[in-house]
């Protein structure tokens, strides 16, 4: 038996781990999900045979003889994917039929009896005809302890009966005949440990009386057994003899109180055996059909991948979880022997629990970048079993209930309850394949962020720093070539799928989806599932036909109000394909060419967007008549006052001194003589074009909004304050040209500006839902 610590559990399935008891209700032991509150005191989980080497965890139907079965936790090839250390303590074993009722450990001289208890004789009553004396073994030689690490010791190595010899009661003691893994191998002409630890002989024990060659093997707590027997402890157990035959329970073993395993041995009919197989592989072209024989693609099976099997009858509330292998000639296999007429069903995710299934697990492949396309049942020679499909996809864009041959999975990623036994029988031989096969096809699927921003350069190209615009319509449109769902229902379903507030229509066969942008701007379509699919030639094929013309990519695209104008594409083109690489499946975009519109940091596309206003401009005479004193505010006479033209007296402005102290002298200066203008380096005319370009951006623009100024583009802020840089310490030359630049604005009536994106957002409001 190996035994392995408890940091030890979760190491990859290359690494062997002990028998273990965990009382534990939500956490994984043996590969077993706990799944509902247990007795305190009992041992949940499952307990495994192997070889002497503890090379092969579960060998189940392969051994050639009851000598060479050991016990062992695993996992190895066929066990779960982890498991916790056993504390440390004592413990007794047994070996049984498979019901139970038939004890089959027996003193070394028995071991070749049929049938053990059930088959031996009574005095006085005779028995079944094939009834033959036998002799259980003491429970003193079935005890033994582990340290909690990796050492296990046998407890006695001999027993003592009292006997009646020659008229007279004498006590003889016989040895105890189990070996450890060490010695048997040591025995056999070999060397060395078990990698992993010690491994525990269960013979000597009789043959059962199953047809099949079917055992049981029991490990249970010392104080369990103790207490079923009515023995204070381990001496008294020792000094009593018992067998287990005078014990309550099973032979002293309480089911809930202890860990079993069936498994088959041949004394005398060649091995039989019902595994059912667990394959995964990349349905990369979203076909639901696994293309090992297309010239152009071949799917790949997937190594690492969990699967939960469920027992008939719920297994008692547990289910062993395994995790799958790449390689077809020997797949991750559970056995159904003896229970093949029974329903099982196997799962690769979990997602919440239903009134059907109130397992409290923890789901399944969970941050995945993946869902089940289907799942099929196959025969061992690989060939598709005609069953129908029961349930409907849960998730969008999965394989429809038209495909025929295929189980189809739930809800909760599950295939429907399967009879073995319908479908093929346990058969003879030590190294068969399984005889069934459960097969899931999975494909990748992505996600794309797309953000919307204000570009209010009026550009082609995105630095990623623009800001960006909340409430703004993007629609996914997706194309004929990715399967829709079911029809009915659609909304609730794609809305689940996509999240959040989304209008869905479905035009000719097209699925569309407009989602609006959130407070970061950016909004994020879920779960698309591949259009097309790389052949092996590497060229790019769409998932299904199109016909001519047809749009077979997806597109992704912005409404553009009225008043608003794109700084570059408003849509883009791309494909989702499906990838596997080292055991995970998931999707990616592709051909998504994005230019220089670079997206802000963690999105995979931006829409860059300027609104275009025209605004009438008036001159330095309106605002000197009464039209324009009426418009004008005591805030922007202080508004002007603070800048250097007007803050200090001038030397031109004869009718008073600036600051102005009115609007009567904000007219006058307006209107003021200028002739000696060379005089005074033209500030005068400059300053005069000035306060009316001042007034018009006040009244008809904002100080941020941007406009294109002697070639180039600037907030009029910044045109103010470079006048007035030109004012202070310009050239006569340059005053000159500022001030008709400045006029030319002044008696536009139609100034083109790009306005900041608060005045855009109030001048053109974005949709909004």
């Amino acid at each position: 038996m190996i035994f392995n610590k408890a940091k030890d559990a979760l190491k990859a399935s290359q690494t062997k781990f002990g028998l273990m008891f965990v009382i534990l209700t939500s956490t994984f032991f043996l590969g077993i999900h706990a799944v509902k509150a247990v007795d305190p005191n009992r041992l949940s989980g499952a307990i495994f045979t192997t070889t002497p080497d503890g090379s092969i965890v579960n060998e189940n139907v392969r051994y050639e003889s009851k000598e060479q079965v050991f016990l062992d936790g695993g996992p190895g090839l066929n066990a779960p994917r982890s498991a916790a250390a056993l504390p440390a303590g004592y413990y007794y074993f047994q070996v049984t039929d498979p019901s139970g009722k038939c004890l089959l450990s027996s003193i070394f001289e028995d071991a070749g009896v049929n049938g053990g208890t059930c088959f031996e004789s009574v005095k006085g009553r005779g028995g079944p005809k094939n009834a033959q004396t036998f002799s259980a073994e003491p429970l003193s030689c079935r005890l033994f302890y582990f340290d909690g690490e990796d050492g296990i010791t046998l407890m006695n190595s001999t027993y003592t009966v009292t006997e009646k010899v020659k008229g007279q009661m004498v006590e003889r003691s016989y040895p105890c005949q189990h070996k450890l893994g060490t010695e048997y191998i040591a025995e056999n002409g070999g060397s060395g440990t078990p990698p992993d630890g010690e491994t525990l002989q269960l013979f000597p024990y009789a043959n059962t009386p199953n047809p099949g060659g079917v055992y049981k093997a029991w490990v249970s707590a010392a104080h369990s057994v103790h207490s079923a027997c009515g023995v204070a402890d381990m001496d008294a157990m020792n000094s009593s003899g018992e067998t287990g035959e005078g014990c309550n329970g099973f032979f002293g073993f309480i089911p809930r109180w202890s860990k079993t395993d069936n498994y088959k041995a041949d004394h005398f009919n060649p091995p039989q055996g019902f595994d059912v197989g667990i394959l995964k592989y990349h349905d990369a072209n979203l076909n639901c059909q696994f293309d090992d024989l297309d010239q152009y693609y071949n799917d790949q099976y997937i190594a690492g991948w969990e699967i939960g099997v469920i027992e008939p009858n719920g297994g008692d509330g547990e289910e062993q979880i395994y995790m799958t292998s790449n390689d077809e000639n020997m797949p991750l296999a559970f056995s159904v022997l003896d229970k093949e007429h029974l329903a099982w069903s196997t799962h690769e995710y979990r997602w919440a629990n239903t009134p059907t299934t109130p397992l409290a697990l923890t789901a399944l492949n969970t941050g995945s970048t993946h869902i089940t396309t289907y799942a099929d049942l196959l025969d061992v020679s690989r060939t598709i079993i005609e069953k129908e499909g029961v349930g409907i996809f849960a998730s969008v864009n999965a394989c429809t209930t038209n495909i025929q041959n295929y189980v189809t999975r739930l809800a909760t990623e599950q295939t429907p309850d399967f009879v073995p036994g319908d479908y093929a029988q346990a058969i003879d031989g030590a190294d068969n394949p399984p005889q069934l096969y459960v097969r899931f096809g999975n494909v990748g699927f992505d996600d794309i962020t797309v953000c919307k921003v204000y570009s209010a350069d009026k550009g082609g190209t995105l630095s990623g720093n623009e800001p960006i615009i909340e409430g703004w319509p993007i629609t996914l449109t997706v194309p004929k070539t990715v399967p829709l769902p079911d029809i009915s229902d659609t909304a609730a379903k794609i809305t689940a799928k996509f999240g959040g507030s989304v209008d869905v229509d479905i035009v000719d066969g097209s699925l569309t989806v407009t989602k609006y942008t959130d407070t970061s701007g950016c909004v994020t379509f879920n779960g698309l599932l591949p259009n097309a699919y790389k052949d092996d030639l590497n060229n790019l094929n769409p998932i299904i036909a199109v016909a001519s013309g047809e749009e077979s990519q997806y597109v992704i695209s912005e409404a553009m109000p009225s008043g608003w104008y794109s700084g570059g594409p408003t849509s883009y083109n791309f494909d989702v394909i499906s990838t596997a690489s080292g055991g995970n499946i998931a999707g990616a975009l592709v051909n998504l060419n994005v230019g220089q519109m670079t997206p802000p940091s963690g999105a995979d596309a931006a829409f860059g967007n300027y609104c275009k206003v025209t605004v009438d401009f008036d001159t330095k005479g309106y605002w000197h008549n009464n039209n324009g004193q009426a418009e004008l505010t005591q805030a922007d006479i202080d508004y002007a006052n603070s800048k250097l033209p007007y803050s200090s007296p001038s030397a031109y402005f004869d009718a008073g001194d600036e600051p102005f102290d009115s609007k009567l002298e904000v007219s006058l200066f307006l209107i003021d003589d200028n002739g000696n203008a060379d005089l005074n380096g033209h500030q005068e005319q400059l300053a005069q074009q000035l306060l009316a370009f001042i007034f018009n951006v006040r009244h008809r623009a904002s100080m941020d909004a941007q406009t294109h100024f002697d070639g180039t583009l600037m907030t009029f802020s910044e045109i103010i304050d470079s006048s007035i840089v030109i004012w202070a310490s310009g050239s006569s030359a340059e005053r000159v040209t500022r001030q008709e630049l400045l006029n030319s604005f002044n008696e536009n009536n139609a100034v083109e500006l790009v306005p900041d994106q608060a005045l855009c957002e109030q001048l053109y409001p974005v949709n909004n839902n």
